[in-house]
């Protein structure tokens, strides 16, 4: 562990991310926390990551932020798994950035964060992703929770580029013609089958549908 910008004050909650990249790529997302978060800067900033980063990284990431910054390792979370638990006879159910790395960020967050010495200290712990986007100001989350007695909150806010958009409606869009393709050919079979017999409404007014 390794902690930068210490302070003597007792800290109740913190900020943490987890990272296994260079942390100092970490830099334009907590450089903003200062700024948009209304915490009067009570908070410390928690780095959990895998491998140890340089010192100049964590220098970089140290001088943009008043906070106390607390660099983590956590590779122990990254190489365990569940007692009877075979990695090698086990296929995951979703596979992103490595065969185990997904499963192994959703057993950190919802178990092994909480079995951590550093963790236990504090009364409240918000997680962010390292792609958040910190837009304007937040409010205190934690003086709610504290006011609410809460012991947990969630929040997730989905907001696609019109880059995306056109990518999703150009799928959408060919996906509707491939449909409408093999209705069409479903129905043209149907109605050359039933060439010597009389139409019936429905499979006209669905014809109709289709072709206009």
């Amino acid at each position: 562990m390794s902690t930068w910008n210490p302070t003597a004050k007792i800290r109740k909650n913190a900020i943490a991310f987890l990272y296994n990249d260079q942390v100092q790529k970490l830099v334009p997302t907590v450089s903003v926390l200062d700024r948009h978060f209304s915490d009067n800067m009570s908070a410390d900033i928690i780095i959990f990551h895998t491998d140890y980063p340089i010192t100049e990284h964590m220098q970089a990431v140290a001088n943009v932020t008043k906070r106390q910054v607390i660099f983590y390792n956590v590779d122990e979370a990254f190489t365990s798994f569940p007692k009877g638990f075979d990695p090698y006879l086990e296929e995951p159910n979703w596979k992103k950035r490595g065969k185990w790395n997904y499963q192994h960020m959703c057993r950190f967050w919802f178990k092994l964060v909480l079995d951590i010495p550093l963790v236990l200290e504090y009364q409240y712990l918000m997680r962010l992703d390292d792609d958040s986007k910190i837009l304007g100001a937040w409010n205190n989350i934690f003086d709610l929770m504290t006011k609410r007695e809460a012991v947990y909150f969630g929040n997730i806010e989905e907001a696609d580029s019109e880059k995306v958009l056109s990518q999703i409606f150009v799928q959408f869009t060919l996906d509707i013609k491939a449909s409408i393709g093999a209705i069409s050919v479903l129905f043209l079979g149907c109605l050359y089958s039933q060439a010597t017999k009389p139409l019936s409404t429905k499979l006209i007014i669905m014809t109709i549908i289709i072709f206009t």
